[in-house]
């Protein structure tokens, strides 16, 4: 295929990215498999169920870890190996994700939006928004509002 995209085949770059994406994710399986015992990666399945079911509460990674019988840096290493993301980044992940399903389907305030995304403060959540994203959360929810608007209109 490698050769076939070098020669100037077309339409085989989202085959090779497919192809090498199943070699990688294969590898991690594999070095996880060998350095992770079946009851650490079960506890990382565990502490992904936990980081979504309970993404509100104020978690401590450090918490999560012991509850695995791993110290902070272990589960850190091994959960990154499974995920591809620290638990700390994850956690975050879930957290933004939701804060992103409530800016755009709901009015509530963005003192709320934080509260109900897990963040205790307002200021925070705004300041880790705009570094993931680019932006506040608020221009989010205006881009979002004006992008609507001009559907509606346009199928008047």
């Amino acid at each position: 295929m490698w050769l076939f995209a070098e020669k100037g085949g077309f339409g085989i770059g989202p085959e090779l990215d497919g192809k090498a994406y199943s070699l990688v994710n294969r590898y991690y399986r594999e070095l996880i498999s060998e350095t992770a015992p079946s009851f650490k990666v079960g506890c990382i399945e565990k502490a992904v169920t936990f980081f979504n079911e309970h993404f509100t509460e104020s978690i401590s990674i450090a918490d999560v870890a012991e509850t695995c019988g791993l110290s902070h840096g272990h589960f850190s290493t091994i959960f990154k190996l499974a995920t591809g993301k620290r638990p700390v980044e994850y956690l975050e992940s879930v957290r933004m994700r939701n804060a992103l399903r409530l800016l755009e389907n709901t009015t509530i305030a963005l003192r709320e939006i934080a509260e109900l995304s897990g963040y205790r403060n307002e200021f925070y959540f705004s300041r880790a928004f705009k570094k993931l994203f680019g932006f506040a959360p608020s221009i989010h929810r205006q881009k979002r509002s004006a992008t609507i608007n001009n559907r509606t209109h346009k199928r008047m």
